[in-house]
């Protein structure tokens, strides 16, 4: 039976580090699982974007790891965060063009298009339209941009040595017992 890799975490530690590399597993094995679907009260198939799970994951990492991050991980989140708030600026603004458009089709008003797209603007609302291509623009660049910071999140772990031994303050024995290893007085 197919469970869901993000649906019920449960850690058998509760360190960071434990957390961090348990989540981290369950984003490589998700990645390279074929599309799922989940039937709603009608029997009518619904399938979730992967892309858009996989970006909740990579946030979930982002929260976890922010407090660690270095002066470089800091630099590239920052440019994370200018290129992500651009993207949504963007597609915000195509949406509600084609809305706006949609809208004021047939009017006899020639500023009809002119009204409805301030409307839309000063009330914050858009909607995707899966039929224009809207949600697929802004889904794959939304994608691109967290598998870019996620590999400068793994970078950070390298730099950080996260992937061996002691890391981010955590002390010999909370590795230890995380990791239920007592080997020696290795560090």
């Amino acid at each position: 039976m197919y469970q869901k890799p993000f649906s019920s975490l449960s850690y058998e530690s509760n360190s960071i580090k434990q957390i961090i590399l348990s989540h981290l597993n369950r984003i490589s094995v998700y990645i390279f699982q074929s599309q799922s679907s989940s039937k709603d009260k009608d029997e009518n198939y619904i399938y979730e974007d992967k892309r858009e799970i996989l970006c909740r994951a990579f946030d979930f990492l982002i929260a976890a790891l922010l407090p660690h991050f270095d002066d470089e991980m800091k630099k590239n989140f920052k440019d994370f965060e200018e290129k992500l708030k651009k993207l949504e600026d963007e597609v915000f603004k195509r949406c509600v063009n084609n809305l706006a458009y949609e809208k004021s089709k047939g009017s006899s008003d020639k500023y009809s298009f002119i009204k409805w797209k301030k409307f839309l603007i000063e009330h914050n609302i858009a909607s995707f339209n899966k039929s224009n291509g809207d949600y697929e623009y802004y889904i794959e660049k939304k994608y691109r941009l967290h598998l870019e910071n996620f590999q400068n999140l793994n970078f950070l772990l390298e730099r950080k040595d996260y992937l061996e031994g002691v890391a981010f303050g955590e002390t010999k024995d909370d590795d230890e017992l995380a990791e239920g290893d007592n080997e020696g007085d290795e560090e």
